[in-house]
């Protein structure tokens, strides 16, 4: 009888074991996989969207959280939870910002967009005025953000988007 039960005990151990190593097949969608889209500000009357495309272009009408100019566009970089936008608007000039963002699927797809001060993101990256980064600049720039945990003061407005 124990020679039965030991075999039927290591299959059954084995079955567990193997169930445990199988990934949730949610788990695979990270937030690159799921960030390209249109999405819209939640809200009662939403007044801001957000396109981004999968060649790492952007278009924000109404700007994002730390900026908000017309007709923002240009390109973005993902790190983890930190996206960095580099880009013109109506306004002159290039336009950089770091953003904290998170994503939750339940029970829609929401995209929280929090904004990074300039001042806590330029001591972060050692420059004096982070509109000054290039592409290249503000892509190693980003790698800063690796692993860190921002601090509750170096965050600013947050902003809901619902994708669309």
């Amino acid at each position: 009888m124990n020679c039965i039960r030991k075999p039927v005990f290591g299959l059954l151990c084995l079955v567990l074991v193997a169930g445990c190593l199988v990934e949730d097949p949610a788990s695979f969608r990270t937030v690159n996989s799921l960030l390209p889209g249109h999405w819209v500000l939640s809200g009662d009357t939403p007044t801001s969207n957000i396109d981004f495309n999968p060649d790492q272009t952007f278009l924000a009408p109404a700007g994002i959280p730390g900026i908000v100019v017309r007709n923002y566009t240009g390109r973005f970089w993902q790190s983890d939870e930190v996206i960095a936008f580099r880009g013109t608007g109506v306004i002159g000039g290039i336009h950089v910002q770091f953003i904290r963002v998170q994503i939750q699927e339940d029970p829609t797809l929401l995209l929280l967009m929090t904004e990074i001060f300039d001042v806590y993101a330029a001591e972060i990256i050692g420059v004096e005025d982070i509109n000054d980064l290039s592409n290249d600049g503000v892509e190693r720039a980003l790698r800063r953000f690796d692993g860190l945990t921002i601090p509750p003061e170096a965050l600013g407005l947050i902003e809901p988007y619902l994708k669309n």
